[in-house]
């Protein structure tokens, strides 16, 4: 992601997509609803996801967009 277009969705408190910052992207059957994201620092950030994803694929894309304030911890 671009510097400016980060700083853009930070400064706006918009969700932030880290794709290329994910490890590992995986449902937590033991917290359900939970999807577990890996940072590839090995830091770990657990999303509750939406019950209104219409797939898995929604609730995949759902795990991977971040607010600020996850962000901070998940870097």
């Amino acid at each position: 992601m671009r510097t400016e277009r980060f700083l853009e969705l930070q400064e706006a408190g918009k969700p932030i997509f880290i794709e290329n910052e994910i490890e590992e992207l995986v449902y937590d059957f033991t917290n359900y609803p939970v999807i577990r994201v890996k940072s590839k620092s090995g830091k770990i950030v657990k999303r509750k996801y939406k019950n209104s994803c219409n797939s898995d694929v929604d609730a995949l894309l759902y795990g991977k967009e971040i607010t600020e304030e996850q962000f901070d911890r998940f870097a």
